[in-house]
């Protein structure tokens, strides 16, 4: 994975008078998830998924990107939903305890 990924916004948000149109998110750090509940897993067809609250799923965002909360909450759902599947995604290389890839 690259040092930083850069999302560009489908819709731009305003935010403490400024426009944002992009979020560059870091590489991922085992501290980020301090606090976060994080479920990790297999399917049967042997996909892998991670699951994540809403809530945490907004804190890991905003760790990740390097902006506030606030700036997380005013996402529109189009680019939450790409921006979420994104940060979820950065947590695909792992594997529960006692599966082998």
């Amino acid at each position: 994975m690259e040092d930083r990924h850069t999302h560009t916004l489908k819709f731009p948000i305003e935010h403490g008078g400024e426009t944002i149109t992009e979020l560059k998110f870091r590489r991922v750090k085992f501290k980020d998830v301090r606090g976060i509940t994080l479920r990790l897993g297999g399917d049967a067809d042997g996909g892998f998924h991670a699951d994540v609250k809403g809530d945490d799923l907004i804190t890991l965002t905003s760790r990740l990107a390097g902006v506030s909360t606030s700036v997380i909450d005013e996402l529109d759902g189009e680019d939450a939903a790409e921006v979420a599947s994104l940060v979820v995604g950065f947590y695909s290389s792992f594997r529960p305890t006692g599966e082998r890839p």
